[in-house]
């Protein structure tokens, strides 16, 4: 049986008189604008609506491509320095583009390390460099370590990539 979650709450940072939500899996949290404005309010029913829609994932059949979208979105949440997206995300970007490229329409749980081999060909064939690659085969595995993070995929995969 699926474990049900609770709603995360509309909360208030009493020192700066800000609103946020801290969604479960995400280690900081998501201010919302003043507390108790209405801008604030409709931050957080969007938030709330989008962390819904994703709790209804089938994760039998979730692709690799939805998985790399799912990702950047937090990326775009996570990556963040004084309000704006920071190169990590341009980053993380660009290795899931080739991600996709090679196993988009896979299943993400038959996802194993062949197929991560043949994510490392694609950068090679792009004329990427060797450290560029390294760095870009970790943030892939990031992307699956995420997802076994938040329930998406099964933890075996994570073993499996990081061997």
């Amino acid at each position: 049986m699926a474990k049900r979650r609770k709603t995360p709450g509309y909360l208030h940072h009493k020192p700066r008189n800000l609103a946020y939500v801290r969604l479960p899996g995400q280690k900081k949290p998501i201010y919302l604008g003043t507390y108790d404005s209405p801008e604030s309010h409709d931050r957080y029913e969007e938030i709330i609506r989008d962390w819904k829609r994703d709790q209804n994932i089938d994760r039998h059949t979730l692709r690799v491509d939805e998985l790399a979208l799912k990702f950047l979105e937090h990326a775009k949440r996570y990556y963040r320095k004084n309000g704006r997206e920071t190169s990590e995300v341009h980053s993380i970007r660009a290795a899931l583009r080739a991600l996709v490229a090679v196993a988009g329409k896979n299943r993400a749980r038959d996802f194993g390390t062949k197929k991560l081999e043949e994510v490392r060909n694609e950068m090679i064939a792009r004329g990427w460099k060797r450290k560029s690659i390294n760095a870009q085969v970790y943030r892939v595995r990031r992307c699956f370590k995420w997802g076994v993070q938040q329930e998406l995929i099964p933890a075996e995969k994570l073993i499996e990539l990081q061997s």
